[in-house]
């Protein structure tokens, strides 16, 4: 597996060196410290999975990521940041981000984020959903938005809840009990009340309501 990483931290950019070992296969890694560098490494090579340092001296925040998504739009990519604001992570998930990481998670918390996002999913860590996290206090959803959340059923509830969590459909329905074909199922439900079409999607739209059980 390639994975590139653009990190303009060393000390941070070593650290992720070592916890990508921990993932079954070989993993090579490239790394740079620019977007500019990041850019040309992707032109020149095919990578399973890129993390990108949000605060990249020479990019434009999350605007960056919709120039790299311009260029690879296929790529899965995972922005890494510092500090996470609740705007930001709506718009690198509209902008087609995979996921959204805060710097301290866990080295095992990171390592299912990434095993998510390999295997075609997203993923934004429950601790990003508390207004702490995501800079300031949830707005209530409004419009439209309150009645396509009120139209989901319970279990639809539940496993959108479980989806917020970055949990993979086998896990959902571990959690709720329920075989995987039941989740998939469960979320097409909700992908068609949300009007979306995929995982990502449905994540932009519930943080964008500001929705929570």
């Amino acid at each position: 597996m390639r994975v590139l990483i653009a990190e303009r931290t060393e000390l941070v950019l070593e650290g992720l060196k070592v916890v990508l070992q921990r993932l079954e296969g070989r993993v090579a890694v490239t790394a740079c410290d620019a977007f500019a560098d990041a850019l040309e490494a992707a032109k020149k090579a095919t990578f399973d999975l890129v993390l990108l340092d949000r605060d990249l001296p020479d990019m434009d925040g999350i605007a960056g990521v919709a120039v790299f998504r311009a260029y690879f739009p296929a790529v899965r990519l995972l922005v890494l940041a510092d500090e996470v604001r609740r705007a930001e992570v709506l718009a690198a998930m509209k902008h087609g981000a995979s996921g959204f990481l805060p710097k301290d998670l866990s080295a095992e918390s990171f390592l299912n984020a990434v095993r998510l996002v390999l295997s075609g999913e997203s993923y934004v860590p429950a601790g990003l959903l508390s207004a702490e996290r995501l800079g300031g206090p949830r707005s209530g959803p409004e419009g439209a938005a309150v009645a396509a959340f009120e139209t989901l059923t319970e279990r639809e509830a539940d496993v959108l809840e479980q989806l917020l969590g970055g949990l993979t459909n086998k896990e959902i329905g571990r959690v709720l009990h329920i075989q995987e074909i039941t989740v998939k199922l469960h979320l097409r439900g909700v992908y068609r009340k949300l009007g979306v079409k995929n995982r990502a999607q449905a994540v932009a739209r519930t943080l964008s309501a500001g929705w929570r059980r």
